[in-house]
């Protein structure tokens, strides 16, 4: 799984992750932040919207049974 995480960002240049069922991450590549959504998410505001959106994608897929 490590493996396809990796080779999806060397084609992509995205940080991509799984996450649980609790929507808390437990794999990811690369492991770290970006520079941007580390900044992003130091306001608090900021924060709160970007896992309000991951919450909205994650309960789409689960409505919808779709990626």
């Amino acid at each position: 799984l490590s493996q396809v995480l990796l080779d999806f960002y060397h084609l992509t240049d995205f940080r991509i992750a799984f996450m649980n069922q609790e929507f808390q991450e437990i794999l990811a590549y690369p492991s770290r932040l970006s520079d941007f959504c580390k900044e992003y998410r130091m306001n608090e505001f900021s924060n709160k919207k970007c896992l309000q959106c991951d919450y909205t994608a994650f309960s789409h897929c689960r409505q919808t049974k779709q990626p």
